[in-house]
């Protein structure tokens, strides 16, 4: 557990480790602590969709309230969605993709597209 020790230097962390039994404070960045991935970029103009089809690689998220689902950037279901409707996210690889979809709506809260699977 982490907790914010007083008289600590800006930018520093202070944790304690367990060395041969014993608890110890150290400082840095204990080997337990893990970044969070980022957000994925949310496309937010109908020309930032446009451009990422044009460019043709990565991965498209239209996040609807009654349909969730995941579109190649080549499929040609993105060209006339709209980007204000409906939060749209961008992935860069389907790896990258189904990990976050996965964590945030469960294996079965979102769909790939049938038109461009």
């Amino acid at each position: 557990m982490l907790r914010i020790a007083p008289n600590v230097q800006k930018g520093t962390v202070v944790f304690r480790r367990r060395i041969n039994g014993v608890l110890r404070r150290s400082e840095g960045i204990p080997e337990e602590i893990h970044r969070f991935p980022r957000l994925p970029p949310k496309i937010e103009s109908h020309a930032e969709l446009t451009e990422l089809i044009r460019q043709g690689q990565g991965f498209v998220f239209n996040n609807r309230d009654d349909r969730k689902m995941l579109h190649q950037v080549k499929c040609e279901s993105l060209e006339v969605m709209s980007t204000s409707r409906y939060e749209k996210l961008f992935f860069e690889d389907l790896d990258q993709a189904t990990d976050w979809l996965d964590r945030n709506y469960g294996a079965d809260g979102w769909i790939v597209c049938g038109r461009c699977r």
